[in-house]
C-alpha cells in the first residue's frame, strides 16, 4: 500500500473539510498568485483545466475563468463530499496513471497533493503523466509544502504548542510532520504524527481547553489516527529537478504572506 492508498483517512477528511484552513487549504492570496501566473503565462481565454484533487478554490477559479473543468481524485468520498462541481467533472483515478489517452488539457492545478504520492518516484510519475496529458506549452501550477531550511525538532514544536505559539491545528500538522521527517524519501507517517501529539497532549477535551481551541477543530487530527498515508516534504528545488527532468521548464515561484507561507510556495511549470 502506498501513500495515496488511504481508505481510512480521506473519508474522514472529507467530512471534516470545514475544519481545514490555511496553510493546509489555499488562502485567497494563494489563489491570487495562481490567477496571476495563468494570466502571465497562458493566453487562452477558454482553457481546458485539469485539477489534481478536488480543491474547491481551484474549481471556483476555473469556473470564473470560463474554462472547461476536469478533476481527478483517488477517493470517491472526497469527490462526493468536497467537490463543488458536477459529478461528471470529477474522475476517480490515480495521478500516476491517468485514464486519458492524448493531450487534452491546457492547464493543470494541484494544491499540496504531490506530498502524498511519494518521493522521488511518485512525483516523477506524476510529472510524466502531466507531460502526456498537457498540450504543448501547457502549464502546471502546484503549491508545495516544503521543509524549513533549518530543521526543527519535534520537542521544540510541542514546546511552542504548549506555550501558545502555534495558532491552530493546520499550522501544527505541518510543523510537527516536517520536524518528524528524517528525509524526503521516507517522509512522515500521518498516524505517527497523531501518536506523537496524542502522547504529549493527553485527553483531547482538556488539551483543547488548554490551547483555547474549539474541540471540533482539534478533533480533526483523528483523520490521522489510523492512516497509512505518508507526507513527503521535499524542497522546491527537488520538485523543479523532477519536473525539468520530465519535459517541463520552471517559469517562476511565489509565496503568500501568511504563517508558514514561505514554506508553501506556488511553482509554475511549462510543458515543452
Amino acid at each position: 500500500m502506498d501513500s495515496t492508498d488511504v481508505p481510512g483517512q480521506w473519508p474522514l477528511v472529507a467530512r471534516q473539510w470545514l475544519q481545514l484552513g490555511s496553510p493546509l487549504r489555499p488562502d485567497p492570496m494563494d489563489i491570487s498568485i495562481v490567477k496571476a501566473m495563468i494570466e502571465r503565462w497562458h493566453n487562452s481565454a477558454e482553457a481546458r483545466y485539469l485539477i489534481l484533487g478536488v480543491t474547491p478554490e481551484y474549481h471556483a477559479l476555473a469556473h470564473t475563468a470560463g474554462g472547461t473543468i476536469q478533476a481527478i481524485d483517488r477517493t470517491p468520498e472526497m469527490i462526493r463530499y468536497v467537490w463543488p462541481g458536477q459529478p461528471s467533472q470529477a474522475e476517480t483515478g490515480d495521478w500516476r496513471q491517468m485514464p486519458w489517452q492524448e493531450p487534452c488539457f491546457d492547464l493543470a492545478l494541484c494544491d499540496g497533493g504531490l506530498q502524498l504520492v511519494g518521493y522521488p518516484d511518485g512525483i516523477t510519475a506524476v510529472a510524466g503523466e502531466l507531460h502526456r496529458m498537457l498540450s504543448p506549452d501547457g502549464l502546471f501550477i502546484v503549491r508545495l509544502f516544503t521543509p524549513p531550511k533549518a530543521r526543527e525538532k519535534p520537542e521544540h514544536v510541542l514546546q511552542d504548542l504548549n506555550n501558545g505559539h502555534i495558532p491552530n491545528l493546520n499550522v501544527l500538522k505541518l510543523r510537527l510532520g516536517m520536524a518528524m521527517q528524517t528525509d524526503a524519501e521516507h517522509g512522515t507517517a500521518l498516524r505517527d504524527v497523531w501518536t506523537r501529539l496524542h502522547d504529549a497532549a493527553g485527553p483531547w477535551p482538556e488539551f483543547a481547553r488548554k490551547l483555547s481551541w474549539p474541540l471540533d477543530h482539534l478533533l480533526a487530527i483523528e483523520a490521522y489516527r489510523d492512516s497509512p498515508a505518508r507526507m513527503h516534504y521535499f524542497t522546491a528545488d527537488q520538485a523543479i529537478d523532477a519536473f525539468e527532468g520530465s519535459g517541463f521548464i520552471h517559469l517562476e515561484s511565489a509565496s503568500a504572506d501568511y504563517i508558514l507561507g514561505d514554506q508553501c510556495p506556488t511553482l509554475c511549470f511549462r510543458r515543452l
